[in-house]
């Protein structure tokens, strides 16, 4: 059973090989990097409360081609939840493939039937708004599934957190000369999400886009408040960002890295004295990161878009401010 922090994903050893199980935890993981963190943390914080062991299962990522697990590079916790353990909590993968304009996406389902006795499992029921019920557990072991995007729910375990999400491997030389220019200068970190945002209809009817003029705004505010050398920005899209921003100050357009070391913008964003985010898990952990350089943090008041409408006071921390 033994499964520690470890550069690579562990098979736990189930009943079959081992008599004596540890009360445990199991993460499902989804989504793209910021969502995965959320979960992990959620998930960590309710092993570390209940005194269990923390696994993650990943199996969703086998067929789904949007996305892939991202926490490998990190020094989190890497204990894989196999099929067989899975089907203890009556949760059974459904393969399934839908075609979405010209683009298909191929991944599993999880239906889930009555779990066995001592297992449990526990599914979010409101978006972005924090649940007291996750940490009142009774089963000697709980799986949970949802995004968990609520910082109530890691406030505890800050200092666990901020050691397990360091990164193993050494910044790039690219990445270093900014690490290098952000440790003599003061700038703030620019968050713009479009992509799929704008192209997936589905995405862009619940999401939205934060618009030119809450960026705006939102510099005003920074540039109110801190005395800044300049600027980075972060995007899928530097084109329009290099087309609709100006300032007066110097401004990085940080596109070398690319989506698949997502991770390395994120190790960035974290030396920045001030963050603008966009609507986008992504940005909101290069802020909360960030949180002992950092000197403000500015967040889109609207989360979500008229459509979608939902409370936000359980996602956004209290010394951030909204725009």
């Amino acid at each position: 059973m033994v499964c520690s922090v470890t550069p690579s994903i562990q098979p736990l050893l189930g009943p079959r090989q081992s008599n004596e199980i540890q009360n445990m935890v199991i993460v499902q993981l989804t989504g793209g990097l910021g969502n995965q963190l959320f979960q992990y943390a959620a998930g960590r914080a309710l092993a570390h409360h209940l005194n269990a062991k923390l696994l993650i299962s990943i199996s969703g990522f086998e067929h789904y081609n949007l996305r892939e697990y991202a926490l490998a590079p990190y020094n989190t916790i890497q204990c894989k939840a196999d099929d067989f353990l899975l089907k203890k909590f009556g949760v059974h993968k459904k393969f399934d493939s839908q075609r979405k304009g010209f683009l298909k996406r191929v991944h599993y389902k999880y239906i889930i039937s009555k779990p066995r006795r001592n297992y449990a499992v526990f599914s979010e029921k409101n978006y972005y708004s924090y649940d007291s019920n996750l940490f009142q557990q009774s089963k000697d072991h709980v799986y949970i599934n949802g995004y968990w995007q609520s910082y109530r729910y890691f406030e505890d375990i800050k200092s666990i957190l901020k050691k397990e999400l360091t990164l193993k491997s050494e910044p790039s030389l690219e990445n270093k000369k900014i690490i290098d220019l952000l440790k003599t200068k003061k700038y703030a970190a620019i968050h713009v999400r479009r992509g799929d945002y704008i192209s997936n209809p589905q995405a862009n009817e619940y999401h939205g886009i934060c618009n030119l003029e809450y960026y705006k705004k939102a510099i005003n505010i920074v540039e109110s408040q801190i005395s800044l050398d300049g600027y980075l920005i972060f995007s899928d899209d530097i084109l329009w960002c290099k087309n609709n921003f100006e300032s007066k100050l110097p401004i990085v357009y940080v596109n070398h890295n690319g989506p698949s070391l997502p991770h390395e913008d994120l190790r960035l964003m974290q030396e920045c004295k001030a963050h603008v985010i966009a609507n986008s898990s992504f940005s909101w952990w290069g802020a909360w990161l960030a949180a002992d350089k950092t000197e403000l943090v500015i967040a889109p008041e609207k989360w979500t878009s008229e459509h979608a409408t939902r409370t936000i006071t359980d996602l956004i921390p209290q010394n951030w401010v909204t725009a």
